[in-house]
């Protein structure tokens, strides 16, 4: 919250915590305080969670949500918390906003970079798919999924860079990857916390 994330989606590390403790961290009074959004996670009951975020940026309208494979999640998880099919759930998702007013719709997913681009044809309506959950660095541009008009980004592991994804006026988009090394100083705000 402090660094003013808009919009946050479930890894199987966070599945296995308890829902109560889950839902005091995910959910919001409304759903403009709530930081967690998914398409395909439900904790106890769909209304108590987002399934998808709008996020204004000047002028330009971001959709956002979040699916889990569950091929993706190790252990035991509460029998509060269902995972729906990732595909059949990130295509109810991208049907509830409107073309003419969402300029970018963005899929966080956390599995494999394969299912990920399986997911991309299926679902063809996202413009993004950011994927965690992968091994080693994260890829240097954006990568093309054959067959699709969606673009792949892998965060890599272990947060040894932050992505950077610049949406222009012009429609046009710049992307880097920034390595976050010694130059990046601790935040004493943060090491308090």
């Amino acid at each position: 919250k402090q660094m003013n994330y808009q919009a946050v989606g479930f890894g199987p590390d966070d599945l296995r915590l308890g829902v109560g403790e889950l839902l005091s961290v995910a959910a919001g009074e409304t759903e403009e305080d709530t930081l967690f959004a998914s398409a395909n996670v439900v904790l106890i009951d769909p209304s108590l969670m987002p399934q998808t975020k709008l996020i204004r940026v000047g002028r330009i309208n971001i959709g956002v949500t979040s699916v889990i494979d569950p091929e993706s999640i190790t252990g035991q998880i509460s029998d509060e918390i269902t995972i729906k099919d990732p595909i059949q759930a990130a295509r109810i998702a991208a049907s509830k906003w409107r073309p003419d007013i969402v300029s970018l719709r963005v899929l966080m997913f956390y599995g494999s970079e394969e299912a990920a681009k399986k997911l991309a044809l299926e679902v063809p309506e996202f413009k993004l798919i950011i994927v965690a959950g992968g091994a080693g660095e994260p890829t240097f541009q954006p990568v093309a999924i054959p067959g699709s008009r969606t673009k792949l980004i892998l965060t890599g592991e272990k947060g040894m860079y932050a992505g950077l994804y610049g949406l222009f006026d012009r429609g046009e988009a710049k992307y880097a990857r920034v390595p976050l090394t010694q130059q990046f100083e601790d935040a004493p705000e943060m090491r308090q916390l």
